[in-house]
């Protein structure tokens, strides 16, 4: 069937329907377990969008393909896949889904062990999430980097954040802060016995 429409599309000259065919076939292929097929449609929606300059298809398409290659633990291919979302959402203006890729990064970046490369991507989230004021979206970057920097054996540099976190999650009623607290308990423990 997105055989047949991509063929028609073709015909009609309908270009980013023909984009739009190319991955829902993907989805299809990815659906029964074809990375290989997926792969292949995906990247062609993207050359054809790209033809286009179509960036609102291009993003969906790279956003794709990093979900694909994070799943098939292709880390370098996944991280090049987000740099080339951030750069269409850069383009179209939406910095809020902005932060949330570069928390994406961080967690690609802590799967391969580089915890520098993470919290530089944490960071970035973060200061974008200031510059919007979305404390909600910035208490979890805060315990995300605390946990990093216990992980580093940071421990100021961890309880500066989950306080930070601590106090967020406070301010909002949310009821993580429990959590922010046992991890905070924790680190007193740690602290300690060292």
């Amino acid at each position: 069937m997105f055989l047949e429409g991509i063929e028609i599309d073709k015909v009609l000259g309908n270009k980013k329907s023909m984009a739009r065919h190319y991955a829902n076939l993907a989805a299809l292929y990815a659906k029964h377990g074809d990375g290989p097929n997926s792969e292949k449609a995906l990247l062609k929606a993207v050359e054809i969008d790209k033809a286009i300059d179509n960036k609102e298809g291009m993003v969906h398409h790279y956003a794709n393909i990093a979900t694909l290659y994070t799943s098939a633990g292709h880390w370098a291919e996944a991280e090049a896949m987000y740099f080339k979302e951030l750069e269409m959402y850069d383009a179209l203006g939406k910095k809020a889904i902005m932060a949330k890729k570069y928390t994406n990064l961080a967690n690609i970046y802590a799967k391969r062990g580089d915890s520098q490369g993470a919290e530089k991507m944490l960071l970035k989230g973060l200061e974008i999430n200031q510059a919007l004021g979305r404390k909600e979206n910035m208490a979890g970057i805060y315990g995300n980097l605390g946990i990093s920097y216990v992980n580093s054996s940071q421990l100021p540099r961890a309880k500066e954040m989950f306080l930070k976190s601590l106090q967020l999650f406070e301010e909002m009623g949310n009821p993580n802060t429990k959590r922010v607290q046992q991890l905070l308990d924790g680190l007193k423990t740690t602290s300690t016995t060292d």
